[in-house]
């Protein structure tokens, strides 16, 4: 709830930034919202509160913002045409530029639709449908942001087995199943032996086309890659081969 609210509060702040520069701003803004001027004082952090916001005043503020409640507010939305729209644009324009690593307000903003891609698995599917040949956005949204809080649903890591297989970029290749297999053994869902070596092989197999295409030790791939062995070993109490992969990655530290 906490984290629910802090959002709104951000998202709010973005909305309303310049109507809430002065003491005066904020109190016109209260009253166009219908909540008390110290209310929404409290609500930004002008002034210190000792009692968590009451649903009433988050359902006032989720109401300007467009929703019918904070409920509404927190409920997973599915990306809408438009919405899909925008995301063309912007994958379009910074393709080839390199500047969603190197500026942060374009990474700010491709994190912002990362969180939404990933919000629901019916976001992530139609995403990835939409631009399966677009590398920068495919990379930038799904290989950079993965979604942690997810990892144990067996229809993300269904999305992410797919995508693996689809796509062309190497490195995806490599991260996909790897992710996967830590969800599983997060969710306690290892006991596949067979199914768990199909995916590793497979794994060590992109490996190797992956290091030919990069020159460098490309970490992200690689150690999501060695995670995934080192569970292996770890669950299958293959100690020699756990205390080797540890010292080898340990090395390329």
């Amino acid at each position: 709830m906490d984290a629910e609210i802090d959002r709104l509060k951000e998202d709010f702040k973005k909305v309303y930034h310049s109507k809430i520069q002065t003491t005066k701003d904020i109190e016109e803004l209260a009253k166009k919202i219908n909540i008390s001027n110290s209310t929404l004082r409290r609500f930004l952090g002008k002034i210190k509160s000792e009692s968590k916001s009451r649903t009433i005043i988050l359902n006032s503020i989720s109401n300007s913002l467009g929703y019918s409640s904070f409920d509404d507010y927190c409920r997973p939305k599915n990306i809408s045409l438009s919405e899909l729209d925008a995301l063309e644009i912007f994958y379009d324009s910074v393709k080839g530029k390199d500047i969603l690593t190197s500026e942060r307000r374009y990474n700010d903003v491709n994190y912002q639709y990362a969180q939404k891609i990933l919000e629901t698995n019916e976001n992530t599917k139609k995403f990835i449908e939409k631009f399966s040949d677009n590398k920068v956005a495919l990379e930038y949204a799904l290989a950079w942001h993965p979604h942690y809080g997810k990892i144990t649903d067996p229809e993300y890591q269904k999305i992410l087995i797919n995508l693996g297989k689809k796509t062309e970029i190497s490195h995806i290749k490599v991260f996909a199943p790897s992710f996967v297999l830590f969800g599983k053994f997060v969710s306690e869902n290892f006991d596949d032996k067979k199914e768990i070596e199909k995916q590793l092989k497979l794994i060590d197999k992109q490996l190797v086309l992956m290091r030919k295409e990069y020159k460098w030790f490309f970490v992200f791939p690689e150690f999501r890659a060695a995670a995934a062995r080192v569970l292996y070993y770890f669950y299958y109490n293959d100690h020699q081969n756990l205390e080797k992969e540890i010292q080898t990655q340990f090395s390329n530290l």
